[in-house]
């Protein structure tokens, strides 16, 4: 769901500003401005990202890529969102904190993205994300999911979204992976905090 705390989301917009003043115009840089943000293309904005000193044009170069997302957008944007960059990580993370709904629709494909932390960060993301088959989302991609880290992260979703419906798929996990402790933690903590009673009854 959107942020609703205003004071946390203005703390967001703090860090991702002050992070940005790290950043050092370069000697005859040129500033470009808004008007160009609508004529360019999903990777000139990538490279204006990418090179931006200054965190006004971050942010005006960030929302424009996200107006691209079904244009090429979407792998840069989700690379900005996983940054090792704390300025670019914090900036993109406030553009969707501000509007999740744009990337709602898309996390099923990032469920199923190649790269694993792009996976990790479309399952922490389904918390946040308005669309009613969410649920849905983490039990198909459990279904095929090999990698632990991804599997934690899945699990750890459903303890915000998920009902009785996730029940069998968190039991068959706890067997599935029944070698591997942080995935029998996180189901038996999803399964008690989905139904308390299902749980005591299977221990």
């Amino acid at each position: 769901m959107p942020y609703k705390d205003e004071a946390l989301r203005e703390e967001r917009r703090r860090l991702m500003l002050s992070e940005a003043k790290i950043r050092r115009p370069i000697v005859g840089e040129k500033r470009f401005i808004s008007s160009d943000v609508s004529a360019r293309t999903a990777d000139e904005l990538a490279e204006i990202v990418r090179a931006a000193t200054d965190p006004e044009d971050l942010e005006r170069a960030l929302r424009g890529l996200v107006s691209l997302l079904d244009e090429g957008g979407l792998a840069y944007f989700v690379a900005f969102l996983t940054s090792n960059d704390v300025a670019l990580r914090t900036a993109a993370n406030t553009i969707m904190a501000d509007t999740p709904e744009l990337l709602s629709s898309r996390l099923p494909l990032l469920l199923t993205d190649q790269e694993e932390n792009v996976r990790i960060f479309a399952a922490e993301s389904i918390p946040f994300a308005i669309h009613p088959d969410t649920e849905h989302w983490i039990i198909d991609a459990l279904e095929v999911e090999d990698s632990v880290n991804v599997v934690c992260a899945l699990v750890n979703a459903l303890i915000t979204v998920g009902t009785e419906i996730c029940i069998p798929t968190l039991q068959s996990l706890k067997t599935l992976w029944s070698d591997s402790p942080l995935v029998i933690f996180a189901a038996d903590l999803a399964l008690e905090t989905v139904d308390p009673e299902v749980h005591c009854a299977s221990n």
